[in-house]
């Protein structure tokens, strides 16, 4: 947030800086969704809208393509380095590109906020939320596939593809979040809420910061090239995995489960003490 990207030693913690400007200005949105809750729909309505025109602009003044790795924009099958610096540091990482996302989770939190009072939907209008949700999810998950084949996407529709596949990703799991506190799909619920999630969800911020370095520890000291296939992708996969999991834990367990609770008692509203009649201890 405060240091040029090229000046950090942890360059994937450009998350923190953007998750923290969007925080910074979360509590006037929850405000006005609380007093006039129009006015706060009208809020996160106008930084959808903005984070999307903001994507797609620079997306086609710069010519930048769909992924980190360059393929879809241009007929050049090869790593384009410039254009991947490009893509990262004018759109992947900016605030205004990525804010979409967070108003949408915005909406959906107060409006989900009391699961009891949100109203249900008919057994055809959940099957359509769920075809449109999954739609969306393999759109962007699988879109990309072409320009990893030899059928590179246009300037115009890797433009398109970089305004709206955040939003369209938003808007699923909001769907998703929907159906399951609304008992929509109790099948899904039973598997998401599943108790095994929580404690990996405890440390998955501790595995953010630790497994980029676990990754670049394997591919960096290796004296030979490596040869592609999908079991070795799924093995290297499944060890990085297991380790960065377990480094993460340690991590944890040793910086951020302390800091935390020292956060937790400085910030903790000191409590007068009651006397009893019988109580000895003020004399």
């Amino acid at each position: 947030m405060f240091f040029r990207l090229f000046f950090q030693c942890m360059p994937w913690t450009w998350y923190i800086a953007v998750d923290f400007q969007l925080f910074a200005i979360a509590p006037l949105i929850v405000v006005a969704l609380y007093v006039v809750w129009q006015a706060g729909v009208a809020l996160c309505a106008v930084g959808v809208l903005a984070a999307v025109v903001a994507a797609g602009v620079i997306s086609k003044v710069m010519g930048l393509p769909p992924s980190l790795v360059g393929f879809g924009s241009t007929d050049v099958s090869a790593f384009d380095q410039d254009l991947t610096i490009k893509y990262f540091t004018s759109y992947l990482i900016t605030t205004y590109c990525r804010a979409a996302p967070y108003f949408i989770g915005i909406l959906a939190a107060f409006f989900l906020r009391d699961p009891a009072a949100v109203r249900k939907l008919g057994f055809f209008a959940v099957i359509c939320g769920w075809f449109v949700a999954l739609l969306s999810i393999a759109v962007v998950v699988f879109g990309l596939v072409p320009g990893f084949n030899g059928y590179p996407l246009s300037v115009d529709a890797a433009a398109a593809f970089n305004s709206l596949s955040h939003v369209a990703w938003a808007v699923a799991l909001a769907w998703i979040a929907y159906s399951c506190m609304t008992g929509a799909v109790k099948g899904v619920d039973r598997v998401l809420g599943w108790s095994m999630w929580r404690p990996l969800s405890t440390i998955s911020y501790s595995v953010y910061l630790i497994s980029p370095i676990i990754i670049c520890i394997y591919y960096l000291s290796r004296e030979e090239t490596i040869r592609f296939s999908h079991w070795n992708t799924l093995v290297v996969f499944g060890g990085n995995l297991v380790i960065s999991f377990v480094l993460g834990y340690v991590v944890y367990i040793f910086i951020e489960a302390p800091v935390r609770s020292l956060v937790q008692l400085l910030m903790r509203r000191p409590t007068a003490r009651k006397y009893s009649v019988n109580d000895d201890s003020k004399i």
